[in-house]
């Protein structure tokens, strides 16, 4: 990895996540982007068309003042960023960016100039009405990246990870996919469970089994098992494995095809994502 991409909301409690994201960099020889954005109601092409009196020179002057506020406090997470690296043994490259609109569309637009090869986030908790009606930052970003996007949910602690589950849908993209989880997670010595949830399907294990010996081929290093669960309902079926085999880290790939197979492909990325309380790698074909 080259790059990696990293938003934060500059929060009183930002530096938590350094618990986590310290001893996972340190594996890794790239350069940190930091990104933040500064919450503005206009679009700045509005903003130019306002007379500087009244309301507009207010709302203009509090708009300023945020920007100039989260500036100063990015240059002190970067530096605190760079200072936790170095005393782990391990001096990275940190650069830090403010833009002022949606935190989705800035992460999104520094991913379209950076190109990372992987975009870190963490998952805040949302109701279920907030969630339907309005989505959530790391869903939008979760869907529309172009880069294999890692979250972390809230106030979750690092766990050295051990115990992969890889959630397979019998793709040849699965390949490739399997190749990126390694190459991020390889130095921790993990064990990697391939798993096809078999929902109302026939003639799987062929297939599934020609899939798990190869990436076996490939990948000889590494402990890898691979087997087919059936079930009637996926979420009932995903949370009892992880139980059952201490799953500590989640990873699956999301179809970016249109169509019927996309939806529910991003639903069962959805679903993982706001019922696990495990890292979630999303990883994307097209």
């Amino acid at each position: 990895m080259k790059k990696i991409l990293i938003p934060t909301d500059l929060a009183d409690n930002a530096t938590d996540a350094f618990a986590y994201l310290i001893p996972l960099l340190i594996e890794q020889d790239a350069e940190i982007h930091l990104v933040h954005a500064v919450d503005d109601p206009f679009v700045k092409e509005e903003r130019t068309q306002f007379d500087e009196q009244g309301v507009e020179k207010y709302t203009s002057d509090i708009i300023y003042k945020m920007r100039a506020e989260a500036d100063a406090a990015m240059l002190v997470y970067a530096e605190q960023f760079r200072l936790a690296l170095n005393a782990a043994g391990k001096p990275m490259t940190v650069f830090s960016h403010v833009e002022n609109g949606l935190a989705d569309e800035i992460i999104l637009h520094q991913a379209a100039i950076i190109q990372p090869q992987l975009l870190i986030m963490g998952r805040h908790h949302h109701s279920r009405i907030e969630r339907l009606f309005f989505g959530t930052v790391t869903q939008s970003v979760m869907k529309k990246a172009h880069c294999p996007v890692l979250v972390l949910p809230e106030k979750y602690t690092f766990t050295k990870p051990q115990e992969v589950l890889y959630m397979s849908d019998m793709d040849a993209a699965d390949v490739i996919s399997i190749g990126k989880i390694l190459n991020l997670l390889k130095p921790f010595g993990i064990n990697l469970h391939i798993v096809h949830f078999n929902i109302h399907e026939s003639n799987t294990e062929g297939k599934f089994f020609a899939l798990g010996e190869q990436i076996k081929r490939d990948h000889q290093e590494v402990k890898i098992d691979y087997e087919t669960v059936d079930a009637d309902v996926l979420r009932d079926a995903w949370v009892q494995y992880v139980a059952h085999k201490n799953i500590d880290f989640i990873a699956l790939t999301a179809n970016k095809h249109s169509g019927l197979q996309r939806l529910l492909n991003q639903d069962t990325a959805a679903d993982v994502l706001y019922h696990s309380k495990l890292p979630l790698l999303i990883l994307h074909k097209y």
